[in-house]
């Protein structure tokens, strides 16, 4: 009966995470599960305090978890996940001179390691760019990816979204709905770019 309880916690904790995420109230969040050792509490301590901007105790908080061998694989990959866009947002908030995306990309490198299509490392590496704000360099790499992966709609999507060219923007957005309909993707796009 006692486990029960403590799943049953879990998932009101996890549930109640989720709400307060959405609702932005980051010091509710940490309050939650702020008394136990439990790996949940742990990670949504780590997720409030990156939230809150206090992004060097979340970054040490996501690296204990990276060690703890009671953490299954899908949940290691959860952690590292939040570990890295913790990174990035920790970089971002430091003027551009003091910025350093070494342990940045250590991590990306680590991720493309991992079993994925091509694809979507390149979507990958796309998006790290555009996060390091290297938006002419991510810019080249979409055209390219657009070439080589001609099926992938989202390349077009990302083209779309990063060309300075206005005109060319709308066109691609237009042909990405006629081929695809009205997606709420394209629909944001073509907003952000009127």
């Amino acid at each position: 009966q006692v486990a029960e309880e403590s799943n049953t916690r879990s998932r009101v904790d996890d549930r109640l995470a989720v709400c307060y995420r959405s609702l932005k109230k980051h010091d509710k969040l940490q309050q939650l599960n702020s008394g136990g050792d439990d790996i949940q509490g742990t990670f949504s301590r780590a997720v409030a305090l990156s939230s809150q901007g206090k992004f060097r105790e979340s970054i040490l908080l996501l690296e204990e978890l990276t060690k703890n061998e009671d953490v299954p694989a899908e949940g290691q990959k959860t952690i590292r996940r939040q570990l890295f866009s913790t990174l990035v947002l920790q970089q971002k908030s430091l003027p551009e001179e003091r910025r350093d995306w070494s342990r940045v990309d250590r991590l990306a490198e680590r991720f493309l390691q991992q079993d994925m299509s091509e694809a979507a490392k390149e979507r990958f590496m796309i998006d790290l760019l555009v996060q390091k704000e290297r938006k002419s360099e991510a810019l080249r790499r979409t055209e390219r990816a657009v070439r080589k992966f001609q099926r992938e709609a989202h390349f077009r999507l990302m083209l779309a979204r990063l060309t300075p060219d206005h005109e060319q923007a709308l066109s691609i957005l237009a042909r990405l709905q006629q081929a695809l309909g009205n997606t709420a993707e394209i629909r944001i796009a073509q907003i952000q770019r009127t």
